[in-house]
C-alpha cells in the first residue's frame, strides 16, 4: 500500500499519503473485514489480522501492513537544534534559496535565483512559529524516515531538508515540495509560508 496512515472519520475511510489526505470511500465492518466502497461502486476488502487500542494490522491481496496510533510517535524529548531548508530547481522558475533556522528562531536566508529577494538576509521567526515547529517536530518520528529514498516526482520543485536535533543527531531528506514525507511536511509548509509572507520567495 502506498500510504502511511489511515483515518476513519464518521462513515468514511481516508488514507494518509505523503501527498496528503485522500478520501477512499464509505466503509463498513463485518466480522474481521473492512469493506470500502469507492466512488464508482467498486468494493475493496481489508482483512483485519490484528487489532487493539494502539495498533491495527490489515491484509489486502495477500500483503499485510501494520498501523499504529500516532500517540506512540510523540516524543517529548525530541528537540531540534537547527533546520536547513534548500529550494532547488524545477521545470519552471521555482525559487532557489538556502535557509537555516536556529533553535532560538534566528534565520539566515540566502536567495539564489527566481525569488523575490536575491542576496543574504538575517531575521527572526516569531516565537509562536518556533513553538509550532517544535511541537510538530516532536511528532515526526524522524528516526523512522527512510533517508535513502527520494521523496519526489520528476517535474516537482526540488527541496532538501536537514534536521539537526538532540545535540548530535542529523537527518537529511531529499525530495520535491509536494511529495516530502507526511511527518515533516507541516514544518516545511510553515517555513515556506513564512518566506512568502516576508516576500523572500
Amino acid at each position: 500500500m502506498n500510504y502511511v496512515g489511515l483515518r476513519f472519520i464518521d462513515d468514511t475511510l481516508y488514507t494518509i499519503r505523503n501527498g496528503g489526505l485522500w478520501q477512499e470511500g464509505k466503509y463498513s465492518v463485518r466480522g474481521d473485514t473492512i469493506y470500502v466502497e469507492g466512488f464508482e461502486g467498486q468494493i475493496t476488502a481489508y482483512e483485519i489480522l490484528k487489532f487493539n487500542i494502539d495498533s491495527l494490522t490489515l491484509s489486502r491481496y495477500g500483503d499485510s501492513d501494520d498501523y499504529y496510533s500516532r500517540r506512540l510517535e510523540h516524543s517529548p524529548d525530541l528537540k531540534f537544534d537547527r533546520i536547513r531548508l534548500e529550494g532547488g530547481t524545477c521545470f519552471g522558475e521555482c525559487p532557489q534559496f538556502a535557509m537555516t533556522v536556529e533553535r532560538d528562531g534566528v534565520v539566515d536566508f540566502k536567495g539564489l535565483k527566481n525569488g523575490k529577494f536575491i542576496g543574504v538576509k538575517k531575521y527572526s521567526l516569531e516565537p509562536e512559529t518556533i513553538d509550532k515547529i517544535d511541537s510538530l517536530f516532536k511528532w515526526t518520528y524522524i528516526n523512522r524516515i527512510d533517508t535513502t529514498d527520494f521523496y519526489g516526482v520528476d517535474d516537482g520543485w526540488s527541496i532538501n531538508a536537514t534536521f539537526y536535533y538532540n545535540t548530535d543527531q542529523v537527518t537529511k531528506i531529499k525530495g520535491t515540495s509536494s511529495s516530502m514525507p507526511y511527518r515533516i511536511k507541516g514544518i516545511i509548509w510553515i517555513l515556506l509560508a513564512d518566506l512568502r509572507k516576508k516576500d523572500l520567495i
